[in-house]
């Protein structure tokens, strides 16, 4: 009841009917942040940017974590549940690698360590117990070797460097891809999925998983309400082992969201499926989309993170694309109107981008932050409570 209660305070402080601190609007995961799949700098290689649905996070290049925004789950890291108007910083450790947040984060150090912090109601922290109300400050996860990290609606989603692949938290609709679609069934603990050891890179959505293995081959499993794990079907029915999309062996990138899925392929193009009511598939219509489905006809693509109702795209010539709704100007065009294929966003010598609810963020090529659309809950760490329709620098970053 009291999680039902806070969730309803969420979305009404989302709506603007109150205006303390919110969390977020929709229920789902964080939207991944885009997956690289060119050459960049050593130095830009390092520095990440991650968004969940009202919170923003940066690593910087000397491995010290920020973050900023909603806090009403401590998921922000900081030991309490204040909001946050500005960038501030996890602890005085210069060691992170790489972040995945939502109502939880699961963060990897360069030492192989994991850790995690925010909402643990059903073990989604994996530090062996369930427990109601905010974890603020990270804590270790047992285990080591870690390499990335998704996290769903209370679930979680790990790999290791030795290519396993682990999950722990909520099963709902078979989220955890352990065989069996039982809700109530949750590990507490990272739990290994099958005996595979070359799983390559993972996106997690809403209530699904996509994920590559070294060969190049796609996978899905979880809830496929509309489409989104690209099996052919729209089904409600939970898929709880992981699956095979087609037979093609040349995906290097992807990405899931709330509704959409996405991945880029060896030869740079761009491809869509799952829900598209809003244009959010970038294909130029409004019908849902059950197998993967080529976006336009260019081949210059290189990475791509997927919106509650969207995406936003790199090229390789470093020039930024986004499509889907555009409601609070998290498309990044200067305007509020959807748009149902790629447009290309102002700017040049963008590196990484990540989406949240109703704003986004990148990474410049020069190493600067930049962020846009919604700042309902600070979370464009711009210190000014207001919408941008158009990239803003994050000053405090630099």
């Amino acid at each position: 009841m009291k999680r039902w209660l806070l969730r309803c305070t969420v979305l009404a402080l989302a709506a603007g009917i109150l205006v303390v601190p919110a969390g977020r609007a929709l229920a789902g995961p964080a939207p991944q942040t885009a997956v690289r799949t060119d050459a960049m700098t050593p130095s830009i290689a390092r520095v990440q940017i991650a968004a969940s649905w009202f919170s923003g996070y940066a690593i910087k290049l000397n491995g010290s974590l920020w973050a900023w925004g909603n806090n009403v789950f401590g998921q922000l890291g900081l030991g309490d549940t204040r909001q946050r108007r500005l960038p501030t910083r996890v602890g005085r450790s210069t060691g992170w690698a790489t972040i995945a947040a939502g109502e939880h984060c699961l963060a990897v150090k360069r030492d192989g360590s994991l850790w995690s912090w925010g909402s643990n109601d059903t073990g989604q922290l994996g530090l062996g117990s369930a427990k109601y109300g905010p974890h603020p400050r990270p804590q270790r996860v047992a285990g080591a070797d870690w390499k990335a990290v998704g996290v769903g609606v209370e679930f979680s989603v790990a790999l290791k460097r030795d290519g396993s692949l682990w999950t722990w938290g909520n099963n709902n609709l078979g989220a955890l891809g352990q065989g069996t679609s039982t809700e109530e069934l949750r590990y507490w603990r990272p739990t290994r999925v099958g005996r595979s050891s070359d799983w390559k890179a993972i996106a997690v959505g809403q209530d699904w998983v996509l994920a590559l293995k070294r060969d190049g081959s796609l996978w899905a499993w979880g809830g496929n309400g509309l489409g989104q794990l690209g099996l052919g079907t729209t089904d409600d029915l939970a898929h709880p082992t992981p699956t095979r999309v087609g037979s093609d062996l040349d995906w290097t990138a992807i990405s899931a969201g709330g509704v959409p899925s996405f991945a880029i392929k060896r030869d740079g193009s761009l491809w869509a499926w799952g829900g598209n009511g809003e244009g959010q598939l970038g294909l130029g219509d409004t019908v849902d989309h059950s197998v993967p489905t080529r976006v336009g006809t260019g081949s210059s693509w290189k990475a791509v993170a997927a919106a509650q109702a969207g995406g936003r795209a790199l090229k390789r010539d470093g020039s930024l694309w986004a499509w889907g709704e555009n409601g609070s100007g998290q498309l990044g065009l200067g305007d509020r109107v959807i748009r149902k294929a790629p447009t290309r966003v102002r700017g040049s010598g963008w590196a990484k981008i990540a989406a949240g609810s109703e704003f986004s963020l990148a990474l410049k090529a020069n190493g600067s932050f930049w962020a846009w659309g919604s700042d309902k809950t600070d979370q464009l760490g711009l210190r000014v409570l207001r919408n941008r329709l158009v990239p803003t620098k994050i000053a405090s970053l630099q």
